[in-house]
């Protein structure tokens, strides 16, 4: 039995995580426009170019092509250099910025940095 709390908890986790969104409000509405990525954390929007892009955990940028439902790599963790990212977003005038943690392993602390990344 004392197997059984952890197993109920973790499938009751899984299945709470992996749920479709509930919607509140009657003036919206949510539609499927592409798969994405595994991992996938920020989406931001380009004025410039007028395209929606997305970046995951590990870094990888990609272009969001909401007509066709696809996506495409822009850039990879080597363009910006980093590859713990925890924010994403695109300048008025284009510019990516890409926030991130480097790790260091040694001494167990993460040192914060905000990469300006060149839009391809």
């Amino acid at each position: 039995m004392k197997f059984l709390y952890p197993f109920l908890t973790l499938l009751f986790f899984s299945t709470y995580l992996y749920a479709q969104p509930t919607i509140i409000d009657d003036e919206i509405s949510i539609d499927n426009v592409a798969s994405v990525p595994s991992g996938s954390i920020r989406l931001s929007f380009n004025k410039v170019d007028s395209t929606l892009y997305l970046i995951t955990q590990d870094g990888n940028i990609y272009r969001v092509r909401i007509d066709r439902g696809i996506y495409s790599l822009v850039q990879n963790n080597n363009d910006h250099g980093l590859s713990d990212v925890q924010g994403f977003d695109i300048s008025g005038d284009g510019r990516f910025f890409v926030v991130g943690n480097n790790r260091n392993s040694e001494n167990a602390t993460n040192i914060a940095k905000c990469n300006e990344s060149i839009s391809k």
